[in-house]
């Protein structure tokens, strides 16, 4: 343990995949998504402030959801952390080991009401990122991804021991080649001049996008670049058909929240 942390990795992520999945006789698939963390003898589903719970290939009925109800009872080892969007009982039985809650936008109403619903400050924001130069769109290419990881660097400086993790570049990448395969990914990035500034990275499943990352480098913290970004990415997932546009769980970092 303390090796790695000596070369800067944290030892809470470094972790095993060992998922439940199960294949139904009408072709849907359920994956339940757990890891074991070094040193811990416990699956969980998932770590700390990332919701637990199974992900459809396909919306579930009844059925589907009385046997993903059974697995924690299969593996005595699971340890489950709360979901804001489970229907399951799970949450009544007293089987989720943690509590999470998060924000999220409800876009079935169009993108004119929901910004017409935003915060005056937050409209504002938007216009002076625009007439500071600022334009968003998704990462083109390795470039801009290296680009957006440099803001998040420069970001875990400013956040210093408040930071609740350290990503590798790599990982980055990796979102990126997904991003170019099907679009279940997408880095959207604002730029002045060019250069990447800041950046949101939103991940889609059904009626559902979740913001799982985002920063912003300190020195165009006044651009308001951020603000540009997220109503960016909020005005697409609303015109892409989606019900949520969710903002995650903070972490427990009151600023971020």
């Amino acid at each position: 343990l303390m090796r790695l942390v000596a070369m800067g990795i944290d030892p809470y992520v470094v972790a095993t995949r060992v998922p439940v999945v199960i294949e139904f006789a009408d072709g849907n698939v359920a994956v339940v998504p757990m890891v074991r963390h070094l040193g811990s003898e416990h699956r969980q589903s998932m770590a700390p402030y990332v919701y637990g719970g199974p992900v459809f290939l396909r919306p579930p009925e009844e059925a589907h959801m009385d046997e993903i109800g059974k697995i924690p009872r299969w593996y005595t080892d699971i340890v489950l952390y709360g979901n804001p969007f489970s229907p399951y009982a799970w949450e009544q039985e007293g089987l989720v080991r943690w509590r999470i809650h998060t924000h999220v936008l409800d876009l079935s109403s169009g993108f004119d009401e929901v910004y017409a619903g935003l915060r005056t400050m937050m409209r504002r924001h938007c216009r002076a990122a625009e007439k500071a130069g600022v334009s968003v769109g998704i990462a083109a290419d390795l470039r801009e991804v290296d680009e957006y990881y440099e803001a998040y660097l420069d970001s875990l400086q400013r956040w210093g021991d408040g930071a609740t993790s350290r990503y590798p570049r790599s990982l980055f990448h990796a979102f990126h080649e997904r991003q170019e395969a099907d679009g279940g990914v997408r880095l959207w990035v604002g730029s002045i001049d060019a250069q990447v500034v800041s950046g949101v990275l939103v991940l889609y499943h059904g009626a559902h996008s979740v913001v799982w990352h985002a920063a912003t480098h300190s020195e165009h913290l006044a651009s308001n670049a951020s603000a540009l970004v997220y109503l960016t990415a909020i005005r697409d997932a609303g015109a892409r058909g989606l019900r949520w546009f969710d903002f995650n769980p903070s972490g427990s970092l009151r600023g971020v929240e």
